[in-house]
């Protein structure tokens, strides 16, 4: 019995230090592995944090966006994040009906008698009653942010990039507040056919899109993306309803000329990719809180309870390594200099790949990640096309004003009202676009499926994700 416990002992001891050895050579391989990424990555120019020179610098408090009262004191105390004291708190429609007027509107002109902003018999029209008490709610705030869309630039502060997936960002908070309250005013002055008035609620909507168009992560990215997709569908409703003359489409064109939406994107993965493997850092310290952090974000709140406490190093060099190539492949499906859509082969790290489970959990943060990027290329390169769409929308109707029709081919804006006809970014080809019977016209992208299915757009109750091409719907 003895020399039995004593063999078990030697074999267990034999395969200890054997267990042992193993995870030092596999610790030693994987540290290697991301050092030979991180060498092979900056020598092509990759910044792999976000401390290495993405932040930019600080810009005059009187030339910055950010500086005004309502966006610096979210941030003189430390403790930043919290919603107290923030301005713009707009309640909510418990029923969203019809985006149109008068419904839309009276649903409005409904609550605001409900919360006592509005005197049930107030003899206002409707329109003009909501403007109302929008200025009497928020007048003062909202000077403030058309005195801050006036600066030419914006930077918030560094502080809330430095603490990376836990960073406070409670000026998006503000922003998202705001863009409500403008959306509501744009409807109400298009409602009232006061296109200047409508322009100069477009045009500030435009502004909060550019002064988070440098802030770090997707998050800003994804915000940006909602405003601008509510100010284009304003432009096009006021084309629909002609509110537009041509003194302000022309404005309108010099709006959109400026957006550069794809750019924006190609950031949005830099910096997300410098946030993380910044977070990687951290957790290979041994901090356990920045992993709960990081697992509660990708799995939008859910928590990380079922992985251990104390990861080891190894796990997280390969997660890092395979997540570092996904941004790769992310990056190179598209052109944003040239505007162009890139569709490349999957790499090793791309989702098409299905992972048995044994791959699924030794790369868990990875498969963690790719969910929160499925649908980000796709709106990425819909929002571009969108912008493109309205640009042309707003060349057609100046034509349509001069001349009293669409013009037979999209060439005829060339060069008086456009400086070329902006191409799909799909195939590079130009935007598809004819005249319909009834005197309007039809203009769309062929869509992520590269397949030009002759304008058929998302059906009724169908997502857009769902339609085969990208439609402008004039």
């Amino acid at each position: 019995m003895r020399k039995f416990l004593l063999r078990s002992a030697i074999v267990l001891a034999v395969l200890a230090a054997l267990g042992g050895i193993a995870l030092l050579i596999e610790r030693h391989s994987a540290k290697a592995a991301w050092e030979r990424y991180a060498a092979a990555a900056k020598a092509r120019g990759v910044k792999l944090s976000l401390k290495d020179e993405m932040l930019q610098p600080p810009i005059p408090a009187a030339e910055n966006f950010a500086a005004v009262p309502i966006f610096a004191q979210l941030y003189e105390s430390d403790a930043v994040g919290g919603t107290k004291g923030m301005s713009f708190k707009l309640p909510y429609l418990k029923r969203q009906p019809s985006n149109s007027a008068p419904p839309y509107l009276e649903a409005w002109r409904s609550l605001f008698v409900e919360e006592k902003w509005l005197a049930a018999d107030a003899p206002d029209a409707t329109p003009a009653a909501i403007l109302r008490v929008l200025d009497e709610q928020f007048g003062p705030e909202w000077q403030q942010i058309r005195e801050a869309a006036a600066r030419p630039m914006a930077r918030f502060p560094e502080m809330v990039w430095g603490k990376s997936f836990s960073a406070a960002m409670p000026h998006l908070t503000i922003l998202n507040r705001a863009t409500r309250i403008c959306d509501l005013r744009m409807d109400a002055h298009i409602a009232q056919g006061d296109g200047p008035a409508a322009y100069e609620d477009v045009h500030l909507l435009l502004r909060f899109c550019s002064a988070v168009e440098n802030d770090a992560s997707l998050v800003c990215f994804v915000l940006r993306s909602g405003m601008m997709h509510l100010a284009i569908d304003r432009v096009r409703k006021g084309i629909t309803t002609g509110v537009w003359d041509d003194t302000t489409l022309l404005r309108l064109d010099a709006d959109l000329a400026k957006i550069r939406f794809l750019a924006g994107y190609r950031w949005a993965l830099q910096s997300e990719r410098g946030m993380q493997n910044d977070l990687y850092g951290s957790m290979q310290t041994g901090d356990r809180k920045s992993l709960d952090t990081m697992i509660a974000d990708l799995t939008d709140g859910g928590g990380s309870r079922w992985l251990p406490a104390s990861l080891p190093r190894s796990w997280l060099h390969r997660n890092q390594v395979r997540s570092n190539q996904y941004y790769d492949e992310l990056l190179a499906r598209f052109d944003d200099s040239k505007e162009r859509y890139i569709s490349t082969v999957p790499g090793v790290s791309s989702i098409s790949q299905t992972p048995n489970r044994a791959e699924r959990f030794k790369y868990a943060l990875f498969y963690l990640l790719v969910p929160a990027f499925e649908v980000m290329e796709s709106t990425a390169l819909k929002a571009h096309t969108r912008v493109q769409c309205a640009r042309i929308a707003v060349a057609l109707e100046r034509w349509r004003l001069a001349q009293g029709a669409y013009p037979e081919a999209l060439a005829a804006l060339v060069p008086g009202l456009l400086p070329a006809v902006p191409h799909d970014v799909i195939d590079a080809q130009p935007l598809r676009y004819r005249r319909t019977e009834e005197g309007g016209y039809l203009l769309y992208s062929i869509g992520i499926d590269a397949k030009d299915d002759g304008g058929i757009g998302a059906k009724p109750r169908q997502s857009d994700k769902d339609a085969p091409d990208w439609v402008w719907k004039p």
